[in-house]
């Protein structure tokens, strides 16, 4: 098994390329067959099934129940991934986030307490400079053995400074690693804050998708419940059920959506009429009333003043 590797070591990344790829591909397929189910399951809403004989009836169902039983699975799955393995991942990313903040926390007051730190010791040398620019001026002013205790206290002066500015210099050293270790923590937050709100956006994703699986389930069963309860009646006759129509039939005791109205649809026009679903090419535009805007019986749709305006 190992020669065989050694010998095949290029099947390993291929392999995982193909895992990869199958595995988007089944997501993207999926995703396509519940689109596509639910633009069927529209279609079959739309169905007029009034003319149905007994056979077609229960084809029809069977049709129904076919998209009803691919939602259902597939909105399992949806809420599964949603409820597991969504959240799952929100709270794992959280704890990271929190984790993370912790440290960018620890880092800013570390870096406050260094800071701190220096502006004392910058403040400790400034006073032992002081001092010791005093103490040389005593110094100068003395003789003998006097001066030689004084410079004696004036070299103990200028070994405090040199230890006091080594503490500056290694405390700046310590602020500028400080520093660095802020921004990266700072750089951390940013990414796992960044990580988590893709995972909440794919969780409203997902809800979004369920919500709209679910109302599809509702009222496609909901549909499914009117097309079981009508009766077939043999006798039945499909056609226009609108006397108002050009094409009312009498005889039809089942509507079947053909009934025309013609009329007027322009609703500038004069003579518009709102029942119309045909337009006969009898719209009229000119129209007499009130054209002065400002007046109270104002009549947007008229053409001629008719003196009737008032204010």
């Amino acid at each position: 098994m190992k020669n065989f590797f050694q010998k095949n070591y290029l099947l390993i990344p291929v392999l995982v390329i193909l895992i990869f790829i199958g595995t988007v591909f089944s997501s993207k397929y999926a995703r396509f067959n519940t689109l596509a189910s639910i633009i069927n399951a529209q279609q079959l809403l739309n169905t007029n099934y009034n003319t149905f004989n007994a056979k077609q009836k229960s084809d029809f169902i069977k049709e129904i129940d076919s998209v009803l039983t691919f939602l259902g699975n597939e909105n399992r799955l949806l809420n599964i991934e949603r409820h597991q393995t969504l959240n799952s991942r929100q709270i794992e990313k959280q704890t990271e986030l929190d984790v993370s903040n912790q440290k960018l926390s620890k880092a800013t007051s570390e870096l406050s307490n260094l800071t701190n730190n220096l502006n004392s010791l910058n403040s400790r040398l400034k006073t032992l400079n002081d001092s010791r620019s005093e103490t040389n001026k005593q110094c100068n002013r003395l003789r003998s053995a006097q001066r030689i205790n004084c410079r004696n206290k004036l070299n103990t002066i200028d070994t405090n400074i040199r230890n006091v500015r080594n503490q500056i210099s290694s405390t700046q050293n310590s602020i500028n690693n400080s520093r660095s270790n802020l921004n990266n923590a700072q750089i951390e937050v940013n990414t796992k804050n960044t990580e988590l709100r893709l995972i909440k956006d794919k969780i409203v994703e997902k809800q979004a998708e369920i919500y709209k699986i679910e109302q599809t389930i509702a009222r496609l069963s909901q549909f499914k419940l009117s097309v079981m309860n009508y009766s077939n009646n043999n006798n039945n006759v499909a056609g226009c059920t609108d006397s108002a129509a050009s094409n009312y039939n009498p005889n039809a005791t089942v509507s079947d959506g053909s009934c025309l109205i013609p009329g007027c649809m322009n609703q500038m026009a004069s003579n518009y009429n709102a029942n119309a679903n045909t337009d006969d090419g009898s719209c009229e535009y000119s129209k007499k009333g009130c054209t002065f805007p400002l007046a109270v019986n104002y009549d947007p749709r008229a053409t001629e003043d008719d003196g009737t305006c008032y204010f």
